[in-house]
């Protein structure tokens, strides 16, 4: 003879019940995983974006400066540029001063004049123009020019 359990409806709810919570149980950490995945993936584009975010504002703020060479004078600024908690990005000074990053760079710039492009047009001078000199070297110069 066969031995054939049957089960109470108690009996089969809990079964089922119990069956449920393992399922829901793993879904639920299933999700968790993708949920924690997404989240570090938004956080690496946050501050991929956030990089060259302050990246496009120091080489705006050297260009304006008008200093030589401004993305590679970036690289001479970026240790002075932080962000803070908020998310606000701010130039610090050696005296502990926050500034804008603009602000920033002008300070930097005032402090590193040899960073700043020469763009003076060179002049006539003195040999340029019409002039009466008793300058030998002058008189030499105007005639080997003829």
């Amino acid at each position: 003879m066969e031995d054939n359990k049957t089960f109470t409806q108690e009996e089969v709810n809990n079964i089922v019940s119990k069956r449920l919570s393992e399922e829901r149980a793993k879904y639920n950490l299933q999700v968790q995983q993708k949920e924690a995945e997404h989240n570090a993936e938004i956080k690496a584009l946050r501050e991929k974006y956030q990089k060259e975010s302050l990246h496009t504002k120091m080489l705006s703020a050297l260009t304006k400066a008008n200093v030589f060479e401004p993305n590679e004078m970036v690289r001479l600024v970026k240790d002075r540029v932080h962000t803070d908690d908020t998310g606000n990005s701010y130039y610090l000074t050696d005296t502990g001063e926050h500034l804008s990053i603009e602000e920033g760079v002008n300070h930097w710039a005032s402090k590193n004049l040899w960073a700043i492009r020469n763009d003076q047009k060179r002049g006539a001078g003195s040999f340029g123009g019409n002039f009466v000199t008793d300058d030998p070297i002058a008189k030499a110069m105007k005639l080997q020019r003829k």
